[in-house]
C-alpha cells in the first residue's frame, strides 16, 4: 500500500463524518473564516486536517518573516500530516483558510496507527504487490 493509498483511506474515513455520527466521537470538525490560521509552522499539536469545505493556503516564512505560498489545497486534501509521523514532530508549514473553511481533525495517533498497520501488512505481501 502506497502512502497515497493510506491518505485515501484516511480521507475516506474522515469524509464519512457527514453520514456517520459515530465517527464524530473520534474526529473533531472545525470551522475557520477566510485568512484564519489553522496551524502555524513549528507548532507541535499532533494533528492533521482533511478539508471538507473550502480551501487552504500552505505556506512557509522566508528569512524576513514574509509568507511564501507553496500550494493551495481544496476539498478532500489531507494537510499537516507530516507533524503526525512521530510524537516529537512539528508542522513544517503554516496552514491558513483561503476562504470559509471546514476541516476534519485527524489525530496523530490515528495516522501512526494506520502507518503501523500498513507496515505490518506489507510483510505479508509479495514483491509484485508492493510496487
Amino acid at each position: 500500500m502506497s502512502l497515497t493509498s493510506l491518505q485515501e483511506k484516511l480521507l475516506s474515513r474522515a469524509l464519512d463524518l457527514k453520514e456517520d455520527t459515530l465517527s464524530e466521537q473520534f474526529f473533531e470538525v472545525r470551522n475557520y473564516l477566510e485568512n484564519e490560521t489553522v496551524v502555524l509552522e513549528g507548532t507541535s499539536n499532533d494533528e492533521a486536517y482533511v478539508v471538507v469545505e473550502g480551501s487552504v493556503r500552505v505556506s512557509k516564512f522566508d528569512q524576513h518573516k514574509n509568507p511564501i505560498v507553496l500550494e493551495l489545497k481544496g476539498i478532500s486534501s489531507l494537510v499537516g500530516e507530516e507533524a503526525c509521523y512521530s510524537f516529537d514532530s512539528a508542522h513544517r508549514n503554516t496552514i491558513k483558510a483561503a476562504e470559509k473553511l471546514k476541516v476534519v481533525v485527524v489525530p496523530g495517533t490515528f495516522i501512526r496507527k494506520s502507518l503501523r498497520h500498513r507496515s505490518n501488512s506489507s510483510r505479508f505481501m509479495s514483491q509484485d504487490d508492493r510496487l
